[in-house]
């Protein structure tokens, strides 16, 4: 709550030997002040030069009175306005001040991408794509949140949906490139990103309990996203799956680096990067963790527990519980599994155009179902997904990492001895 208190700033007496009494606002550790009509003289200040009591009772209550109430009046948006805005308020100059039109929206956008690139760097490139494909359609103007509409989202789809030109900052330079227009799996994959986004905006400046609410449009009520396509394969063969474990690498470097991490996360079930990169290294049969990307939305914390396997052993060894010493967060180990993950494409060569570190997931997925003949509940629940189905009755039963097991067991059995095979394709 903002405090007024009466106060006098000059060092100096007028003329008449009096001193202007102001009205000291304080809000957010920050102090603005509003002159009044008032003087006192040095008979109503005390030794510590503060306004008697009684002058402020006889001389100042009626405007207290009358700042306090809209004080009162104005409680619930106070935490969005500075101590300048509310001078305005109380003078009568920002009487018709509206919070909601401060909320930009691609400065929302922009900040929040930003706050999240260290923790959650997948995250964070996908939201960066998003406001930057949204800030070449605006031509790189702001708009309030408010006016993000269904008409609004009609013209970014049309926008995202075409051909064009878009110019990007690289290693400081500005580099143009022609962009294909999307399908509708990436429209699908962008307008779920604005929602997001619209929603988390409306988290942070809407406070229904306090009446206020600065975003009131749900502009996804009216506007439809359109679904995505069948989604394409991700996964590869156990033959591509022994090319990827056997080719000989550089040691040490960056590809070497993004084909022991896929491996790894191919033995432990699909275990993300990011879920390696924090994990301990301690555990010496198990490895247990809470999987960072759901770990927040679920009420058992997204527990996972994976068989450390022979297979596993070597590579558990080498990076789990070391990745911290090596990158300083999760985002400098991506960026590194990134340009190892492009490089490993080309010593590969046809079939592996579409590595990347989630191919890891979906492959022990796809062989779990279609080679080893587990249904989809039990390849789910080996990817630690949990279907909002039979959630009560979860709660009854005690916790079985068997079939986590019986899963990793089958699938690994399927691969043959390790064979190495020589690279003549060179790397770096």
């Amino acid at each position: 709550m903002a405090k007024l208190t009466p106060v006098i700033l000059d060092e100096e007496p007028n003329a008449e030997g009096e001193w202007n009494v102001k009205i000291r606002i304080g809000h957010k550790s920050k102090s603005a002040y509003i002159s009044t009509d008032e003087f006192v003289s040095k008979k109503h200040l005390t030794k510590e030069w503060d306004i008697k009591t009684s002058f402020v009772v006889s001389h100042l209550t009626d405007i207290l009175n009358e700042y306090n109430e809209i004080l009162k009046q104005k409680k619930s948006i106070l935490p969005h306005i500075d101590h300048l805005q509310l001078k305005e308020l109380l003078t009568g100059i920002g009487n018709e001040y509206k919070p909601g039109e401060e909320v930009m929206f691609l400065n929302f956008a922009k900040e929040h991408t930003e706050s999240i690139k260290l923790k959650q760097y997948s995250t964070y490139k996908i939201l960066k794509t998003t406001y930057q494909s949204l800030s070449d359609y605006l031509n790189h103007v702001d708009i309030p949140a408010t006016e993000i509409t269904p008409v609004f989202l009609e013209g970014y789809e049309k926008f995202l949906r075409s051909d064009r030109e878009v110019a990007r900052l690289v290693n400081g330079k500005l580099i143009k490139t022609e962009r294909a227009g999307l399908g509708n799996s990436g429209v699908n994959a962008k307008m779920n990103n604005i929602r997001k986004l619209h929603n988390l905006a409306k988290e942070k400046y809407n406070d229904e309990d306090e009446g206020v609410i600065l975003i009131p449009n749900n502009p996804f009520k009216k506007y439809k996203i359109v679904a995505r396509d069948e989604v394409e394969d991700r996964d590869f063969s156990i033959d591509q799956i022994v090319k990827i474990r056997d080719c000989k690498l550089k040691v040490n470097s960056r590809t070497e680096l993004a084909r022991d991490i896929w491996m790894l996360s191919f033995y432990l079930c699909g275990m993300n990067s990011v879920d390696i990169f924090h994990n301990s290294g301690k555990n010496v049969e198990r490895v247990v963790y809470n999987r960072q990307k759901t770990k927040g939305k679920r009420t058992d914390k997204a527990l996972m527990s994976v068989n450390i396997i022979d297979e596993a052993v070597s590579l558990h060894d080498k990076y789990m519980g070391k990745m911290q010493v090596r990158y300083s967060n999760i985002g400098s180990l991506n960026l590194s599994l990134h340009y190892g993950i492009k490089e490993l494409r080309k010593i590969l060569g046809a079939g592996f155009e579409k590595l990347d570190m989630y191919s890891a997931r979906h492959s022990i997925a796809s062989i779990a179902a279609n080679e080893c003949g587990y249904s989809t509940e039990q390849v789910g629940a080996m990817l630690n997904h949990y279907g909002r189905e039979n959630k009560v009755t979860r709660g009854y039963i005690r916790r079985s990492w068997a079939i986590v097991d019986q899963i990793q067991a089958a699938v690994i059995a399927l691969l043959p001895p390790f064979s190495e095979i020589i690279n003549d394709s060179g790397e770096s």
